[in-house]
């Protein structure tokens, strides 16, 4: 059956990885999806770039005190508010939302490696600190996990809709949406159930909101 050649499987791989030492280095088969202005899984190229590469997600948002020092009561409220959405629907998928507090930097580095990712996906931003935190975070994850940038969630990737005589931004709209168009990066409507998430109680890293 099925199920007797899956244990028989399974103990031929016991026998063959008996006296290796474990890989303490990253696994391949686990990635973090680090939420920023995307808080959403439907329409969202970082989630499903990681539902296509990787058998379990970590689903992380960092509260950034950079950021919220200039934010208003209400927008912190909004925030939270959608917040707790998305972590209702993933807890609707048997999982749940991480949320730490602190330097993106340092907090984006310690969950990654603290869960042995390969990657962490994220969607692109173009404001000057988005970049300069980004390449900060990638400077920190090393060789350890690799930063995917993916495009096309709320912005499209800088350089991308420019008119190919001149290479500037065009003056107007019709060739400009044209080429907005066709730079749009398409994303599955639906990831795979089944490699979609890893649960909040196996990750090392304790929540704070």
């Amino acid at each position: 059956s099925k199920r007797t050649n899956k244990k028989k499987a399974n103990v031929r791989r016991k026998k063959a990885n008996h006296g290796r030492k474990p890989n303490m280095g990253r696994n391949p088969d686990d990635t973090v999806v680090w939420f920023r202005r995307d808080l959403r899984l439907a329409d969202n190229p970082a989630w499903s770039a990681a539902a296509q590469a990787a058998d379990h997600i970590l689903a992380l948002f960092v509260l950034d005190p950079t950021v919220l020092v200039t934010a208003d009561p209400r927008r912190r409220d909004l925030l939270l508010a959608h917040l707790g959405a998305l972590d209702a629907r993933l807890r609707a998928q048997g999982a749940a939302l991480l949320v730490r507090t602190g330097d993106p930097v340092q907090v984006v580095a310690q969950v990654a490696s603290a869960v042995r990712a390969a990657s962490v996906h994220v969607n692109g931003d173009v404001s000057a600190y988005a970049q300069r935190r980004d390449a900060a975070v990638r400077a920190a994850l090393g060789s350890r996990a690799e930063l995917d940038v993916r495009w096309g969630c709320h912005v499209l990737r800088p350089g991308s809709v420019v008119a190919a005589s001149s290479g500037s931004v065009h003056k107007v709209f019709t060739p400009f949406h044209t080429a907005w168009t066709s730079a749009l990066e398409l994303v599955p409507s639906t990831a795979n159930p089944q490699r979609e998430q890893r649960t909040r109680s196996e990750c090392q890293c304790t929540p704070e909101i």
